[in-house]
């Protein structure tokens, strides 16, 4: 599809806190880090699969399923405070050392069994079009958020108190980041620099296609996404 070199990182950390051994938790009958990898390899744009892990546990799971891990994370990208491009900026400098040069990356978490091959090839062609952009995709807020609050003291209080009275039709649709994937080229990836200094490019995905996990109750219900999903087929 480009004659560009891509390729997918994967970022599977194995400190998950909330859900102990989230990124290689059995679901449906293999690894729940096993779906992202088939996935990135079906879509047929990569170069490399890379997983990004601390854990030699992890490691040998991704290596069991076709993707590689060249090298595991330093202390550094380990800990609670490291943050995704921390993360992909290890791994850019890793492979710029090994000579292992690349024009795309996609991020690509490890807990994404709802995402599809044609996802990342729709994203992957709306990067070609936007030369420092990020393309990642959104999920539309159910309720308006501009009538969001906060609980202070057992009393609550409007974040945006002069928009309360806004009717829903006039403030328009607000999106959050769906916590799927991100499309990048490499210049556009750095230690120190986040998401929001890049030209966003969101894609409006759908509820039934996306389920951040932090808890046991938001696993539950990615299994019952994704056997509704399977039944759509």
């Amino acid at each position: 599809m480009s004659s560009n070199r891509n390729i997918c990182v994967i970022p599977a950390r194995g400190g998950s806190k909330r859900l102990p051994g989230k990124n290689i938790k059995e679901f449906f009958g293999k690894p729940v880090m096993a779906y992202a990898i088939k996935c990135a390899q079906e879509s047929q744009l990569f170069d490399q699969i890379l997983v990004s892990t601390d854990s030699r546990e992890i490691a040998q799971v991704a290596k069991v399923y076709g993707a590689e891990v060249p090298f595991l994370r330093s202390a550094r990208t380990s800990d609670d405070h490291a943050t995704t491009m921390d993360v992909l900026a290890e791994v850019a400098e890793m492979l710029d050392e090994r000579g292992d040069k690349f024009d795309n990356l996609l991020c690509l978490y490890p807990v994404t069994p709802l995402v599809q091959p044609d996802s990342l090839i729709r994203g992957f062609r709306m990067l070609q079009g936007h030369v420092d952009g990020v393309v990642f995709p959104v999920l539309e807020y159910k309720h308006p958020i501009w009538r969001a609050l906060q609980i202070e003291s057992g009393k609550g209080r409007h974040i945006w108190g002069d928009k309360v009275n806004d009717r829903t039709q006039d403030s328009g649709p607000a999106y959050h980041d769906a916590g799927q994937w991100y499309w990048m080229r490499r210049n556009s990836i750095g230690q120190g620099l986040s998401f929001s200094a890049l030209n966003l490019v969101p894609i409006p995905t759908l509820e039934a296609l996306a389920q951040d996990v932090d808890t046991p109750e938001d696993w539950e219900m990615l299994k019952i996404k994704f056997q509704h999903m399977l039944s759509d087929k």
